[in-house]
Formats: C-alpha cells, structure tokens, sequence
C-alpha cells in the first residue's frame, strides 16, 4: 500500500507540472524542490484514507481502486505542502535527513552569487514550494472527489493553519507560563486531526458512510493526540537514524510540548532553573534529556496510555470488520519508533 500511495503521489504532481506545461529554466528548481518534498515517508495520511475506505465499504485495507489511491496520494501532497511551511516556522535544518526547502533554496542563493539576502529568498522559495504542493493536492483531489469530500479536505487546511498558529502563540511566553490545555488543543487541532481524523474521514466519505462518522471519530481521535504525544517523545529521546531527526530536535527548537510542560509540572526549583537556561541550546540537550527522563517522561506516558485507551474503549460501539482493522491501526500510531 506505502508504495502504490507513493507512487500516486508522484503521479499526481507529475499530472499538474505537465499540465502547467513547459516552464523557464529558473523554475526547474522549485519543481525538483517539490518532487524532493515527497520523496520518502511512511505515507500514513495516505494509509488513513485508505482504511477509511475500507471501513466504509467492508473490503480489506487497501482493497480500492485507483480513484482512492489518487485521493491518498492528494493527502500525501498536502501532507508535504505543510511540512514545508512546518519546517520554516519552526526554522528546521533537515527533514528525513536532508536538508529543509528553505535551507535549500538559501545555499543556492549563495551557490549562485546572488544579490539580496539569501536567508530571505530561502524563506520565500519554502513558502512557494509548500502552496505549489498544495495546489497540486486540490488539482489531483478535484478529479476524484466530490463536494463533501472537498469541503472535508477544505475543512483539514483550515485547521491546520488553525493549529499552527495556536503552536507559535504557545511559543512565545516565558516557560513557567505553561498551559497544558493549550498545548493539548494545538495537539488536537494541528496534528490528531489532520493526521488522523480527517484523511479517514475522506476515505468513508469517498465509501458513501457519513454516517459512520462520529462512531468512528471517537476512536481515532484520542489516538491521533496519542501519535503526537509520541512523536514529541521520538523528538527528544528518538534515534536520528530512525527519526530523520536530529536528537533532541525539539529541546534544541525550545517546542513547546506535553512532555515539556509535565516535566516543568513535576521538576525542582533546580531542574526548573536548568531548563529554563539550556533549552533552545544544541549544549542543553544530554542535560535536558536527564531531567525529562527523571521527572516528565512517566507522566507523559501516563497520557499516551489515558488517550490510547479512550480510543480502545469507544471500539466496542463498531462493528467486527472495523474493529479488526481499528486495532490494526493502533500500534502505528500510538507505540510507533519512527
């Protein structure tokens, strides 16, 4: 499935640059930018669409047709339009071990002996790249889908824009002004929805089972938080060779996560005084990682089990097939090591 989903994705781009048709030299850059962005990765946005078909219909995952397939690989396309975007806020050097668009577009600047700010032309080669993926996602989803499935896809950017802004507001006050609530809302909003939620969603509503919905919403929900609160442990304790990540990525960017402010919750003056001075600092992150592990990192599973349950319990409201497939679903994205 991860490959066919692939290999759509690529199709779906290579539709929309043929379509623009031949372009100058000059832009050949951004689209190997573009193609460069969703080359790789474990393509879940696309595998949720496809469960959700399967939900809706009672086939086994992955049984559709190509129509499907094109609509998971315009998941996987606006999937890599916002961790363009995504990699600029959070001023992301490498993304699956390779250099971000922004870092990219900056070394060419250079490479080429520009005029102007080569930092600036990075930022604004990364902003473009991310709304050309973008516009290849609605152009490949527009011919597959129809208008619920587009309102559903519409409903996705949305809030994500939603969510990111909530994430870089959350940035900005000191850190003993944690707001837990918050930090679970940008969870909700920015990452279990859109990874989760609504690719599913647009598989059922491409099944022709809205009304399936809400039942199945209160399952993939609480997982989809769990996958984030994953994903923030893998950002300080993960393995970069498995991750893509730098080790302790999130400490050195100073995010602001669940894990950090249950630390912050359960750490000393001391401890307190420690992360408020190393984090943000490449130097901080071996002493930081001693301080989650000791203080933050049980409490923080104590979360991922209390949501990761919720989404067990609600099951039981789903019929066997989807059930089957559900529990499939959940080690993917609950005790996932990538």
């Amino acid at each position: 499935m991860v490959e066919r989903i692939g290999d759509h994705t690529q199709a779906a781009l290579t539709d929309l640059i043929n379509t623009l048709g031949p372009t100058q030299e000059p832009a050949d850059a951004l689209v190997t930018a573009a193609r460069d962005a969703i080359a790789g990765g474990k393509r879940l946005r696309g595998l949720w669409v496809m469960l959700g078909y399967a939900l809706a219909t009672g086939r086994a995952w992955g049984d559709c047709d190509d129509s499907i397939a094109r609509l998971a690989g315009a998941a996987e396309l606006y999937q890599a339009s916002a961790l363009a975007h995504d990699d600029l806020i959070d001023h992301a050097q490498t993304r699956r071990g390779r250099p971000t668009a922004h870092v990219v577009f900056a070394q060419m600047h250079r490479d080429q002996g520009w005029t102007g700010d080569a930092g600036e032309f990075g930022t604004a080669g990364a902003l473009l790249v991310g709304d050309f993926l973008l516009s290849a996602a609605d152009f490949t989803a527009t011919r597959v889908a129809n208008p619920a499935v587009l309102r559903q896809l519409t409903l996705m950017h949305a809030e994500v824009a939603l969510g990111q802004y909530l994430d870089i507001v959350n940035e900005q006050p000191a850190l003993d002004h944690f707001d837990l609530d918050v930090i679970m809302e940008v969870i909700r909003r920015k990452s279990a929805r859109y990874s989760v939620v609504h690719p599913t969603v647009l598989g059922l509503l491409v099944g022709g089972r809205a009304d399936m919905v809400e039942t199945v919403q209160r399952v993939i929900e609480p997982w989809g938080i769990a996958f984030q609160l994953r994903d923030d442990e893998l950002g300080v304790f993960g393995d970069p060779q498995t991750t893509g990540k730098p080790a302790g990525g999130d400490l050195i960017e100073g995010k602001r996560t669940a894990l950090l402010a249950l630390t912050w919750e359960h750490a000393s003056a001391e401890q307190r005084h420690a992360i408020a001075t190393l984090i943000g600092s490449p130097d901080g992150v071996v002493e930081l990682q001693g301080i989650i592990e000791q203080v933050g990192r049980h409490p923080h599973e104590q979360l991922i089990g209390t949501v990761t349950q919720q989404g067990r319990d609600a099951l039981a409201t789903l019929d066997e097939h989807s059930r089957t497939l559900l529990s499939e679903m959940e080690p993917m994205l609950t005790t996932r090591r990538a």
